[in-house]
């Protein structure tokens, strides 16, 4: 009677478990849907004419309504090579920038102690949550008294400035896992702070590959820990 309540028991749990991660599974669908709906409608409807996606904007392009027109007009009158190219620039450029001064940044920060440290991290996560959006009237007139609109380098500007508050917040965490023992040993070795800070950038560059390979296979490394405390 009891190995029979003990087997009941455990259906009843193994059957939780399976409907919690039914519930889980079916959320994550349904954000995944409601993420990736509207743009499966956007290509849908662009196979289909004019009229019909007035008509019928939720419905599958058909027979009767397929029409490749607007493909036809983005290829022959765009030039997507210089598209391309500066979206390449503009990537480029803004990831550097952004990798150059968030890394010095993150190095001061982690490194001295210094009056208002505290309100300048508070400042920075600030901009973090704070859109770009909001300062988009300010941007456009500044863009404008320096002559750079339409230039790619108020894209590149602007793309470093969202950038920086995020890297700097990421970038001091690698920097904080850098022995302090290490970078005064470089010091009293006769090492300069920018030195000292390219030892420090190139050890947490380092980190990143382990990182890597730990998120991958952490489940294998977790399971080969416990399977040994147990034996």
């Amino acid at each position: 009677m009891v190995h029979t309540d003990v087997h009941v028991v455990r259906r009843r749990r193994r059957a939780q478990r399976v409907g919690a991660r039914a519930a889980v599974h079916a959320v994550l669908i349904g954000y995944s849907l409601l993420a990736v709906g509207p743009a499966l409608l956007v290509v849908a409807n662009s196979f289909k004419e004019r009229q019909a996606i007035f008509d019928s904007p939720f419905s599958l392009p058909t027979p009767s309504t397929w029409d490749t027109s607007g493909y036809e007009t983005v290829f022959d009158e765009a030039s997507f090579p210089t598209y391309f190219r500066n979206s390449l620039m503009v990537t480029l450029l803004s990831v550097l920038g952004v990798i150059v001064v968030s890394a010095m940044a993150a190095h001061a920060l982690s490194e001295f102690d210094f009056r208002g440290r505290g309100l300048l991290r508070i400042y920075l996560l600030a901009g973090i949550m704070v859109p770009i959006r909001l300062a988009t009237v300010g941007l456009v007139e500044l863009f404008g008294s320096l002559e750079m609109i339409n230039t790619l380098w108020a894209l590149i500007l602007v793309y470093i400035a969202m950038g920086i508050p995020l890297g700097i917040f990421i970038l001091s965490q690698f920097f904080a896992q850098v022995p302090t023992e290490l970078k005064q040993a470089a010091r009293v070795d006769g090492a300069g702070e920018w030195r000292v800070f390219a030892i420090t950038a190139a050890l947490s560059l380092a980190i990143v590959p382990v990182l890597v390979l730990y998120v991958l296979f952490s489940r294998q490394f977790l399971r080969g820990l416990t399977e040994g405390a147990i034996k």
